[in-house]
């Protein structure tokens, strides 16, 4: 829908401001050049929204890579509609969420030229405060409470100060907290050389962080170091980590803002986040699930790896609901990254639209062939996929909706011009594969170009050595079926030529 964001190397952009040639990220966290754009119109909208409360909006034929828990993790490529004809729960156990989003990997921002180090950073928007007195805010400088019993969080950030910048503690500051005692307290930031600034603080407030915690958008833009340092620095201050019937990691604050800012920081970081609050809405918690140790407190990330920190990975992020959201003005994209994922809004991983031959800027959904395939009465089936998986998962589909054969096609690799057949009954396969390997010389790029091309060729007469007469009946009614549905994509100007 338009007001979606798409991640990008350069940081979110309106997925309406999307140009070819852009580069956005998939979900390998890796740049993607995006190939073809694809104007909707305007349409009902659903709310696409994962566990950790990540959500999209997007149309009723939106595409969507899953793991399938009712076929046991099986990855599909699905419709928005079809996910909810087919149900969000698991087809046998109620309880329990069936469709799942693939994991994601760190996006590799580029490393920034950052004006404060992201651990200091963190740790200052954790325990840190600006002082002040009757004459102003440049008497004192910013300071940090810390009550490590051996200091290690003053020493780590002293470390990372520049040259001109030191830690002093402040006289008489009280080293009491959680029962612990030991070198700690209130620690000033300060120049080396006394004079009348403060380059610390001048940098708090070129940041606006000086009146608000939150996390500023350069640093959710850093590289993944940078950003698992300023994550580190908000964890070793304000986050905690304990064991029960599960590790729980979670990050305390009073900012709602900073919560959602870590929510948004860890999700940046392949992980998930969800946020929560006490009854009186006075704290805010997120908890945290990520692959990376979110911890540089050498305690806290012993504590964590103790938990089995080490050996968590995610394997996704489960979809717990679809909802209508009204209707809006939509896009979407074509990428060339070879899973045809991309990530938007919280980084949420989603599925590309097709593109055509010809370059026509139509998105046909895999729906128009499963409900024509559902009309006919044939004694074969042709079932097209960008992959192997994706193939089979079609035939499967199909196969369940009928008693006949079903045939299941591979779509070479580049280079390569012979489709695989994954399944076969009745007569006719070897045909269909040389029928299919002809075709491949034309370059088809897609589902709907090899419905339309393969009936091209029949329609000439150029497909009859290879094509029954049921079969070439079937694919000169799917081409009917194409044309219409173009024709009222033109009517209803979808297709921008």
């Amino acid at each position: 829908a338009h007001g979606s964001k798409v991640q990008t190397p350069d940081g979110p952009v309106l997925i309406e401001d999307i140009q070819v040639g852009d580069d956005v990220f998939g979900v390998n966290g890796q740049p993607t050049k995006v190939t073809a754009i694809h104007p909707r119109g305007e349409r009902q909208m659903f709310r696409v929204t994962l566990r950790d409360g990540t959500f999209a909006d997007c149309d009723a034929e939106h595409l969507w890579g899953v793991h399938d828990a009712s076929r046991k993790g099986q990855y599909r490529v699905l419709s928005t509609q079809q996910m909810l004809a087919e149900g969000l729960r698991h087809s046998t156990e109620q309880r329990l969420w069936r469709f799942k989003v693939p994991a994601v990997a760190p996006v590799e921002y580029s490393e920034r030229d950052l004006p404060i180090d992201p651990y200091i950073l963190g740790c200052w928007l954790g325990d840190g405060s600006l002082q002040r007195d009757v004459h102003g805010e440049r008497r004192y400088g910013p300071k940090l409470a810390s009550f490590e019993p051996d200091g290690w969080i003053v020493k780590e950030v002293q470390r990372r100060l520049p040259d001109d910048m030191k830690l002093v503690q402040s006289p008489g500051a009280s080293d009491v907290r959680n029962g612990r005692a030991g070198p700690g307290g209130d620690y000033r930031f300060c120049p080396v050389v006394s004079h009348d600034t403060n380059p610390f603080r001048d940098a708090l407030v070129s940041l606006g962080v000086n009146r608000e915690r939150f996390i500023p958008e350069l640093y959710f833009q850093g590289s993944v170091k940078q950003r698992l340092d300023l994550l580190r620095g908000l964890m070793d201050t304000d986050g905690s980590v304990t064991r029960g019937t599960g590790m729980q990691v979670r990050f305390y604050t009073t900012s709602s803002r900073l919560a959602q800012n870590v929510r948004h920081l860890v999700r940046s970081l392949g992980g998930t986040a969800t946020a929560g609050s006490t009854p009186s809405r006075t704290t805010m918690w997120v908890d945290i699930f990520t692959s990376h140790c979110p911890f540089l407190l050498p305690r806290k990330a012993a504590a964590w790896e103790a938990g089995g920190g080490g050996e968590r990975r995610s394997t996704g992020n489960t979809i717990v609901s679809i909802e209508a959201s009204g209707s809006s003005e939509c896009r979407c994209i074509t990428v060339a990254s070879g899973d045809s994922l991309f990530l938007v809004n919280d980084f949420m991983p989603t599925h590309n639209c097709y593109q055509l031959p010809n370059e026509a800027q139509v998105a046909f959904p895999f729906t128009l062939w499963l409900q024509f395939l559902e009309t006919q009465s044939l004694p074969k089936v042709v079932v097209y996929g960008q992959d192997q998986t994706e193939a089979t998962s079609k035939a499967e589909d199909i196969a369940s909706m009928r008693a006949s054969g079903v045939v299941g096609f591979r779509r070479p690799p580049p280079g390569e011009k012979t489709f695989e057949v994954l399944e076969s009954s009745g007569k006719g396969a070897a045909e269909f594969n040389a029928a299919l390997t002809f075709l491949e010389t034309w370059q088809t790029s897609s589902v709907l170009a090899g419905f339309t091309g393969l009936s091209s060729l029949a329609s000439l007469g150029r497909g009859s050595l290879a094509l029954s007469q049921d079969q070439s009946a079937f694919f000169l009614k799917s081409r009917q079926a194409v044309t219409a549905e173009m024709e009222s994509a033109i009517t209803h100007d979808v297709i921008a030529p």
